[in-house]
């Protein structure tokens, strides 16, 4: 049987290449944001058109993340991905962005400014990824050599974190107690 071109090939044609050494790191990485930043199931991920494009479903994107983070993840694609996308027959959820049409990428990063933002975000640009990573509060979920990975947080997201925590603590011991 002939070889398919690079351009054919998609993940179902390959085993899994995530290793359970980076499986732990990704399921270590997911506890930290659960437990600093609010994170709860089901996950919420948006995801850029470029990783979009090497998938040919949003559920066989969603399997694959249940095998690396170990909890139920949703798919998500914004309406500038999905213009970027030119409509090529996403069938996963649609996240309607409240701005005038831009690229996906500004379109995420935009999303991922806002504070509220509870969604993970994956790429295949590492640039991008690491990009995201420097936003308090953003897990960024990597597609790197055909293996998923969810980045472990940055210093500047964990610093953030220890700053909230301090916070809450001084605003527990500030408040009178009853008794």
């Amino acid at each position: 049987m002939p070889r398919p071109n690079e351009s054919e090939e998609t993940f179902e044609d390959w085993v899994y290449p995530e290793s359970r050494a980076q499986n732990r790191i990704s399921k270590k990485a997911l506890e930290f944001y659960e437990r600093n930043y609010g994170f709860k199931r089901p996950l919420n991920v948006l995801c850029s058109s470029s990783f979009l494009k090497k998938w040919r479903s949003a559920g066989e994107i969603e399997k694959r993340l249940l095998s690396v983070l170990g909890k139920k993840a949703v798919v998500w694609a914004t309406n500038c991905v999905l213009q970027e996308l030119g409509g090529g027959g996403y069938e996963g959820k649609v996240y309607s962005c409240d701005h005038q049409s831009t690229t996906g990428k500004s379109c995420l990063h935009q999303i991922a400014k806002q504070e509220s933002s509870k969604h993970l975000f994956a790429t295949d640009n590492t640039y991008f990824g690491k990009t995201l990573l420097k936003l308090a509060g953003v897990p960024v979920i990597l597609l790197q050599r055909r293996a998923l990975m969810l980045k472990k947080p940055s210093g500047a997201q964990r610093a953030f974190a220890k700053e909230r925590k301090a916070a809450r603590m001084a605003e527990a011991e500030a408040q009178p107690k009853e008794g």
